[in-house]
């Protein structure tokens, strides 16, 4: 009995723990290419929250992100150069919306040409 009311207290502490560092929230989002196209085009999209900030941004662009930070560390270690220009691909929705807490400021980010266009809003 004790070792069961000791699991639960540690799984629960370690649930709460969890929920407090952040959440992510995965979308699907449909759109129109074209303002005037019949065609829906539909992506993955993910909002990750945690106490200083909210991000929404496409989900291809985390992963990319990540991709490439695996690839530099080895470029690191191993001292060889390896060519990332298939990792360089633009996704279909090249936005991100940052919003800080508690100041609730939103920065909406547009990368058009791989070049990232920041606007305040």
């Amino acid at each position: 009995m004790k070792n069961t009311v000791t699991t639960i207290v540690i799984f629960l502490a370690t649930m709460l723990q969890a929920q407090t560092t952040a959440n992510r929230f995965y979308y699907e989002l449909n759109y129109k290419p074209k303002k005037n196209s019949e065609t829906i085009e539909k992506i993955m999209t993910v909002l990750d929250i945690s106490d200083k900030k909210s991000l929404y941004q496409d989900y291809s662009l985390m992963a990319k992100d990540s991709l490439m930070k695996a690839q530099i560390e080895e470029m690191q270690k191993t001292g060889q150069f390896k060519n990332m220009n298939n990792l360089m691909t633009m996704p279909k929705f090249a936005y991100k919306i940052l919003k800080k807490y508690p100041t609730m400021d939103m920065v909406f980010t547009e990368t058009m040409l791989t070049a990232p266009n920041p606007i305040q809003l």
